[in-house]
């Protein structure tokens, strides 16, 4: 995904809300065309779409650069990213811990909360810490 990010950054972006902004997108769900869907899982592990999914145009269509996709776990039911696949996701400052995933079913509701956050945080109008 990088290379399609660098080529979306030299491009003319959309004047969405987030245009800029670096984003990443979850392996379940968001279908990015061109770029492996496996949604966690050994059998889509070939799986690469030739379309974009609504969630994935409506992104691109806010002006954020979709850099890379984080793990989930196989099919995205549990709160935690263990998958099979790529192995468990571990805490970069705790490795003996595992990052709590977003189940699919919340992405929707909170992923503009999340973008707002992002954003808010990236202008400095928000001290969130971490």
């Amino acid at each position: 995904m990088y290379e399609l990010a660098r080529i979306a950054a030299d491009a003319d972006l959309p004047d969405g809300p987030f245009k800029g902004v670096p984003f990443l997108m979850k392996d379940t769900l968001a279908v990015y065309a061109g770029v492996p869907l496996t949604n966690g899982s050994r059998f889509f592990k070939d799986f690469v779409p030739d379309h974009d999914s609504e969630m994935a145009k409506r992104f691109k269509a806010a002006g954020v650069i979709v850099v890379g996709e984080t793990d989930t776990p196989e099919f995205g039911p549990v709160p935690f990213s263990e998958p099979e696949l790529f192995g468990p996701t571990r805490n970069p400052w705790d490795v003996s811990r595992t990052p709590l995933a977003m189940p699919p079913v919340a992405v929707g509701e909170l992923q503009g909360k999340r973008s707002q956050v992002m954003a808010m945080k990236l202008l400095g109008r928000l001290n969130a810490g971490g």
